[in-house]
Protein backbone atom coordinates (compact mmCIF):
# COMPACT_ATOMS: atom_id res chain seq x y z
CA UNK A 1 0.00 0.00 0.00
CA UNK A 2 2.77 2.43 0.90
CA UNK A 3 4.48 1.88 -2.46
CA UNK A 4 1.21 2.53 -4.27
CA UNK A 5 0.67 5.79 -2.38
CA UNK A 6 4.25 6.89 -3.00
CA UNK A 7 3.74 6.15 -6.69
CA UNK A 8 0.80 8.55 -6.73
CA UNK A 9 -2.25 6.47 -5.79
CA UNK A 10 -5.10 8.63 -4.50
CA UNK A 11 -6.47 6.10 -2.03
CA UNK A 12 -6.80 2.46 -1.16
CA UNK A 13 -9.76 0.08 -1.33
CA UNK A 14 -9.55 -3.59 -0.41
CA UNK A 15 -10.15 -5.87 -3.38
CA UNK A 16 -13.11 -7.52 -1.64
CA UNK A 17 -14.73 -4.17 -0.74
CA UNK A 18 -18.44 -3.86 -1.49
CA UNK A 19 -19.52 -1.93 -4.59
CA UNK A 20 -20.82 0.98 -2.46
CA UNK A 21 -17.40 1.53 -0.90
CA UNK A 22 -15.70 1.37 -4.30
CA UNK A 23 -18.17 3.91 -5.74
CA UNK A 24 -17.70 6.15 -2.68
CA UNK A 25 -13.93 6.01 -3.19
CA UNK A 26 -14.21 6.95 -6.87
CA UNK A 27 -16.61 9.80 -6.12
CA UNK A 28 -14.37 11.11 -3.34
CA UNK A 29 -11.26 11.02 -5.55
CA UNK A 30 -13.16 12.89 -8.24
CA UNK A 31 -14.34 15.55 -5.78
CA UNK A 32 -11.36 16.08 -3.46
CA UNK A 33 -8.45 14.29 -5.11
CA UNK A 34 -7.98 11.46 -2.61
CA UNK A 35 -9.86 8.75 -0.70
CA UNK A 36 -9.41 8.05 2.97
CA UNK A 37 -10.96 4.91 4.37
CA UNK A 38 -11.13 3.46 7.87
CA UNK A 39 -8.90 0.44 7.26
CA UNK A 40 -6.56 -0.07 10.19
CA UNK A 41 -3.00 -1.20 9.53
CA UNK A 42 -0.11 -1.69 11.89
CA UNK A 43 3.07 0.30 11.30
CA UNK A 44 4.74 -2.95 10.29
CA UNK A 45 2.06 -3.68 7.67
CA UNK A 46 2.53 -0.20 6.23
CA UNK A 47 6.30 -0.57 6.27
CA UNK A 48 6.58 2.47 8.52
CA UNK A 49 9.62 3.14 10.62
CA UNK A 50 9.91 5.64 13.41
CA UNK A 51 13.28 7.01 12.27
CA UNK A 52 12.72 10.72 11.92
CA UNK A 53 14.62 12.54 9.14
CA UNK A 54 16.35 15.85 9.75
CA UNK A 55 13.64 17.72 7.83
CA UNK A 56 11.04 16.95 10.49
CA UNK A 57 13.10 18.81 13.09
CA UNK A 58 13.20 21.82 10.76
CA UNK A 59 9.41 22.15 10.41
CA UNK A 60 7.99 25.45 11.66
CA UNK A 61 4.82 25.64 13.74
CA UNK A 62 2.94 26.97 10.70
CA UNK A 63 4.20 24.10 8.56
CA UNK A 64 3.06 21.62 11.20
CA UNK A 65 -0.33 23.35 11.27
CA UNK A 66 -0.46 23.03 7.47
CA UNK A 67 0.38 19.32 7.69
CA UNK A 68 -2.27 18.65 10.32
CA UNK A 69 -4.92 20.50 8.32
CA UNK A 70 -3.87 18.65 5.17
CA UNK A 71 -4.37 15.35 7.01
CA UNK A 72 -7.60 16.42 8.74
CA UNK A 73 -10.53 14.00 8.43
CA UNK A 74 -12.67 16.90 7.17
CA UNK A 75 -10.69 16.54 3.92
CA UNK A 76 -10.07 20.24 3.49
CA UNK A 77 -9.03 21.57 0.11
CA UNK A 78 -5.93 23.74 -0.08
CA UNK A 79 -8.28 26.70 -0.45
CA UNK A 80 -10.04 25.71 2.80
CA UNK A 81 -6.71 25.27 4.56
CA UNK A 82 -5.65 28.76 3.45
CA UNK A 83 -8.88 30.16 4.90
CA UNK A 84 -8.40 28.33 8.22
CA UNK A 85 -4.78 29.49 8.43
CA UNK A 86 -5.78 32.96 7.23
CA UNK A 87 -3.09 33.09 4.54
CA UNK A 88 -3.02 33.87 0.84
CA UNK A 89 -2.91 30.95 -1.61
CA UNK A 90 0.69 31.76 -2.56
CA UNK A 91 1.75 31.64 1.09
CA UNK A 92 0.02 28.27 1.41
CA UNK A 93 1.82 27.07 -1.74
CA UNK A 94 5.07 28.05 -0.03
CA UNK A 95 4.20 25.98 3.04
CA UNK A 96 3.29 23.03 0.82
CA UNK A 97 6.50 23.24 -1.21
CA UNK A 98 8.64 23.59 1.90
CA UNK A 99 6.92 20.71 3.72
CA UNK A 100 7.10 18.44 0.67
CA UNK A 101 10.83 19.16 0.36
CA UNK A 102 11.57 18.68 4.07
CA UNK A 103 9.65 15.40 4.25
CA UNK A 104 10.77 14.26 0.78
CA UNK A 105 7.24 13.66 -0.52
CA UNK A 106 5.65 14.45 -3.87
CA UNK A 107 1.91 14.12 -3.27
CA UNK A 108 -0.67 14.88 -0.61
CA UNK A 109 -1.08 11.15 -0.05
CA UNK A 110 2.66 10.93 0.54
CA UNK A 111 2.34 13.80 3.01
CA UNK A 112 -0.34 11.91 4.95
CA UNK A 113 1.84 8.81 5.17
CA UNK A 114 4.89 10.82 6.23
CA UNK A 115 2.86 12.69 8.85
CA UNK A 116 1.68 9.38 10.31
CA UNK A 117 5.10 7.81 10.00
CA UNK A 118 6.84 10.60 11.89
CA UNK A 119 4.12 11.09 14.50
CA UNK A 120 3.02 14.53 13.30
CA UNK A 121 -0.55 13.22 13.14
CA UNK A 122 -2.04 10.09 14.66
CA UNK A 123 -3.78 7.38 12.73
CA UNK A 124 -7.43 7.12 13.64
Amino acid sequence: MERAMRAGACGFVLKDAPYKEFKKALDQVAMVGHYQNNIEFTDEELGLERNVPEGVDLLSEREIEFIRLSCDTRELTYENIGEVMDVHRRTLDGYRNSVFAKLNVKTRAGLVFAAMKYGIVERR
